[in-house]
């Protein structure tokens, strides 16, 4: 078995030094590549993690076609992303109201309160509801949440109400 070694301050470089593999400190190692396609670095045949998977602020990941990415709402917004499978509402500065938020059918969308400070509140499209009735949701306490999935174009079901979420309907 023969070893390469590279220096502590440098790269493995590939086409051009936009595509480096390096380690910045000891135990740690940094995969980049500078490209713009969806698959700038691949990985062919089984992948084992043996640990946990953090991503960055508005960055997303695809698994066997589920999105899971995330987006903090710290002031009001009248059209949220209806991809976002995890929204969470920051209400430390203001009250945070999302309204139009659509249904999706299959959509697996998680939404909680970082802080509740001032409230913050969800309601769904015209015709839309959380449970067949309701499309109003208010957080007034840090970490409750709402778990839900979309079961047609117009309602999602709760998988689990985390807290006390205040349902009504508007």
């Amino acid at each position: 078995n023969e070893t390469l070694a590279v220096d502590t301050n440098k790269a493995v470089q590939f086409r051009d030094s936009g595509i480096t593999i390096s380690s910045p400190a000891d135990g740690k190692l940094t995969i980049a590549a500078d490209g713009t396609g969806s698959d700038d670095i691949k990985l062919d045949g089984a992948v084992t993690i043996t640990d946990d998977v953090t991503l960055d602020t508005g960055k997303k990941m695809t698994i066997g076609g589920l999105k899971i990415d995330s987006k903090t709402y710290s002031s009001s917004e009248s059209s949220p992303d209806a991809n976002t499978s995890f929204m969470i509402l920051d209400g430390s500065a203001s009250a945070v109201d999302i309204t139009n938020l659509a249904a999706t059918a299959g959509r697996f969308l998680v939404i909680t309160c970082s802080d509740a400070s001032n409230t913050c509140t969800v309601t769904l499209s015209s015709g839309d509801t959380f449970d067949g009735t309701n499309n109003k949701a208010t957080f007034d306490a840090a970490n409750e949440t709402l778990v839900l999935f979309g079961v047609s174009a117009d309602r999602f079901v709760i998988v689990e109400n985390i807290g006390s979420v205040g349902l009504s309907s508007v």
